[in-house]
């Protein structure tokens, strides 16, 4: 067994969850694309309630926030469905619905309003000094949908670096200078001991963590070559220093158009990223 409400948030360490279970929901109904059920709960409960998702996230993020127990530390998960389609014309846009890639952008812009206003929470609530703020995303952009992921081919789906190279942005004020930069790869699973040091807390693992604790390269701006990471989605691709193997034909990277070209095959090598049509090979650093 895989699902069920004993893997749902609050059953697995949370005290409270707000929001819903599967990726493509409707910004407006809150109903699930596939099965047009309503996929929008409070702790396991279905929650009927109006509004644009990308608002109620975020009121209630800030809600907890000022609520919070204020004699311990705490944290806070913000996983917004935005950008993820279907996507809806936020609120006080008025824009043509076959217009994808300004109605992606419409949401980018809204989602960033949103997180602007659990920023000014944080601050407000004097917490801006002592908060590591994180914010990333999974996978590329959809073409379909409107997104570019120049200068890399690929989208998402594909293990091309229009597929999984993405920015990631950390707010630490005191730790890290505002405005620096870094070149580090980092997978999603070396968050969680990476951030558990920056926190100076000792997780309770007994098994060994699948990702690495990369604190100190990202605090004082400085990298280390990825060991072996294997990402798999439709091809596969190792990462290994400063090479880049990707094998399997990938249907969604032949598409083209912007931020895509055409690939297949095996190969790897030590050159910049290709974006000739035919060419597997990619190098990211």
């Amino acid at each position: 067994e895989r699902s069920g409400p004993k893997y749902l948030p609050h059953n697995r360490g949370f005290d409270y969850f707000k929001g819903f279970l599967h990726g493509a929901i409707d910004y407006v109904t809150h109903e699930r694309k596939d099965l047009g059920e309503i996929d929008w709960q409070r702790n396991g409960e279905t929650l009927k309630e109006t509004g644009f998702t990308t608002d109620l996230l975020a009121d209630d993020a800030v809600r907890m926030l000022k609520s919070r127990d204020k004699s311990r530390p705490v944290f806070l998960y913000l996983p917004f469905n935005a950008v993820h389609g279907p996507l809806s014309v936020p609120p006080g846009s008025n824009l043509d619905r076959r217009d994808r890639r300004r109605i992606l952008l419409a949401n980018v812009t809204y989602m960033d309003a949103a997180i602007g206003r659990v920023l000014k929470t944080i601050d407000s609530e004097g917490l801006r000094e002592n908060t590591l703020v994180l914010f990333l995303s999974d996978n590329g952009g959809q073409l379909s949908q409107g997104a570019s992921n120049e200068p890399w081919r690929g989208e998402k789906g594909t293990v091309f670096e229009g597929g999984i190279h993405t920015p990631a942005i950390v707010r630490f004020p005191g730790v890290i200078k505002a405005g620096s930069k870094s070149g580090q790869v980092v997978s999603v699973i070396d968050w969680f001991p990476t951030l558990a040091t920056a926190a100076g807390v000792k997780p309770g693992n007994t098994a060994p963590f699948d990702g690495r604790d990369l604190w100190s390269y990202i605090r004082d701006g400085k990298t280390t070559p990825p060991e072996n990471l294997v990402i798999a989605q439709g091809g596969v691709a190792i990462l290994h220093g400063p090479w880049k193997l990707v094998n399997g034909s990938d249907q969604k990277a032949e598409k083209g158009g912007k931020g895509g070209a055409k690939g297949g095959g095996a190969a790897a090598k030590k050159a910049r990223p290709a974006q000739k049509k035919g060419n597997a090979a990619e190098n990211t650093r």
